[in-house]
């Protein structure tokens, strides 16, 4: 699948078609909220964790590209 016919392309930031606002860590409409049971405190509270999060989510792309690399010899 090329990048003009994925489908996060064809109907960006829409609920049910583009994979990439799929609720998951960070929920992105009060209807993702009200479905997803876990963590009521974070789901309250992820305005405030979003940028911690985003680091943490840096961290972790470097180390995975560091462990590519060593694993590509």
């Amino acid at each position: 699948m090329d990048e003009q016919t994925h489908p996060a392309h064809a109907n960006p930031n829409h609920e049910g078609k583009d994979p990439d606002v799929s609720p998951d860590i960070l929920v992105w409409s009060q209807r993702q909220a009200r479905k997803q049971r876990a963590a009521p405190f974070h789901r309250k509270h992820q305005a405030m964790l979003f940028f911690p999060l985003l680091t943490l989510e840096g961290l972790n792309l470097s180390f995975a590209s560091f462990k590519a690399l060593g694993n590509a010899s």
